[in-house]
């Protein structure tokens, strides 16, 4: 039988190990429940699948005063639920030595996540916007950072970065009790893709984490992408893309921050989502060597199919966690976003939200609703039937100045939160 040590501090329950495991379980709780009731309240505005012709009204066919009666109750409560998305800026945040690339919220900790393009990393708290952390990622002349992913994020969180030199670094201590007072540390740095072609235009190092199985995914502009195991530093499966086009997004619905079974996508562990530069999107089996199918309009499928509906580089994925599970959102460059079913390999919807290029898109994982964004100095928000929302354009603290070009957006996954993060810093 284990024996207390007095002077073990996770032998305390009343020592501060014990306390930090207490505060954190205490706000994933919190975390938790918040997203379930959003989730709840929001499901209206979920993407319904089209009913089976057999249900379908004939055009001739009138309704009853019911059914009627019945829809207009629906579009109030639907007309009631969209009005109440719309979002008023916060905090501004001025970032200084270089644009916003990426941004990353804490799903526990009220902590955003900012990587600039000269590989640098800063912490910024989102309820006094104060900056809490800062660290060059790489020295590396020239070396961007293309991705990041939290790891551990309901316990001893760490953020992994990936570079389009095709290396991995993970660091510890950007998230901690303020009265410790570290710095971050690098505690792992390993080459995820060593033959990764660099290079201004192409997608440089796209990561994807999943928290069950401790795998961290690895593609980007090479003709393949792998499998890791992060604890060992070891690959564990090499995939072919059978493309010259650069992977731009890798997707996977088994997060640690929407875990919950009830939550969880239908979409099992091994399924992974890949977008093309090219607009395709595939669907990777990791048990196996090849790709399970490409989503596409077709309405049948072959062992690997060639297809595509988006015609330019795909900027987001995202599985989501309302509807029946198996719902995929995705979007391009010119514009257009797709609404999927996996199991039909066919899009459910599809609408045009911008005539300029869009540079950023954000999907709210437990709340329908999509944030686009343009380097004409705009952001949308919509709904999943393609509704506008919201229109930004000027900054609300600021009167009368524009936002800048939008180079990254990023929701909240527990909270109606939008960060939004312009090239011109």
């Amino acid at each position: 039988d284990k024996v207390d040590d007095e002077d073990d501090p996770d032998s305390d329950i009343l020592g501060p190990t014990a306390a930090g495991r207490a505060y954190r379980a205490r706000k994933n709780r919190i975390a938790h429940e918040t997203s379930k009731k959003f989730s709840e309240f929001y499901s209206i505005l979920a993407p319904q699948r089209e009913k089976s012709r057999s249900n379908r009204r004939s055009s001739h066919e009138f309704l009853t005063d019911q059914e009627i009666e019945a829809a207009n109750k629906t579009d109030h409560e639907t007309a009631t639920v969209k009005h109440t998305l719309g979002l008023k800026q916060d905090k501004l945040i001025k970032s200084s030595g270089g644009s916003m690339g990426l941004l990353k919220f804490h799903p526990f900790e009220d902590s955003l996540v900012v990587c600039n393009d000269k590989c640098s990393v800063t912490m910024w708290d989102t309820k006094t916007g104060v900056q809490t952390a800062n660290l060059i990622n790489s020295k590396s002349k020239g070396t961007r950072i293309t991705s990041s992913c939290w790891i551990n994020e309901s316990s001893n969180s760490l953020l992994a970065t990936g570079c389009d030199d095709g290396t991995v670094r993970v660091w510890d201590g950007l998230v901690v009790n303020p009265a410790e007072k570290r710095e971050p540390d690098l505690c792992a740095a390993f080459c995820a893709l060593p033959e990764l072609r660099r290079g201004s235009s192409g997608s440089g190092l796209i990561l994807e984490w999943q928290q069950n199985s401790g795998r961290l995914l690895a593609g980007g502009n090479t003709s393949c992408f792998r499998s890791w195991d992060l604890a060992t530093e070891s690959c564990i499966s090499s995939h072919a893309t059978d493309t010259d086009a650069c992977i731009t997004t890798l997707t996977t619905s088994w997060t640690e921050g929407m875990s919950a079974p009830s939550r969880g996508s239908a979409i099992g562990p091994d399924t992974v989502v890949a977008g093309f530069s090219n607009g395709r999107l595939r669907m990777f089996d990791l048990r196996t060597k090849i790709a399970a199918h490409e989503i596409s309009e077709q309405r049948y499928r072959s062992k690997l199919m060639h297809y595509k509906e988006h015609n330019s580089w795909i900027v987001t994925t995202a599985l989501t966690y309302y509807g029946t599970g198996n719902e995929l959102i995705s979007g391009c460059t010119s514009g257009n976003i797709k609404v999927w079913d996996l199991r039909a390999g066919s899009s459910l919807l599809t609408f045009r939200v911008q005539s300029s290029p869009m540079t950023a898109l954000a999907v709210h994982p437990t709340v329908p609703m999509v944030a686009t964004g343009s380097k004409a100095q705009f952001i949308k928000l919509f709904t999943l039937d393609g509704e506008t929302l919201q229109l930004i354009r000027y900054h609300e603290e600021m009167k009368g100045h524009r936002i800048g070009p939008v180079g990254c957006l990023a929701f909240h996954p527990h909270k109606l939160q939008l960060a939004a993060g312009g090239t011109d810093s």
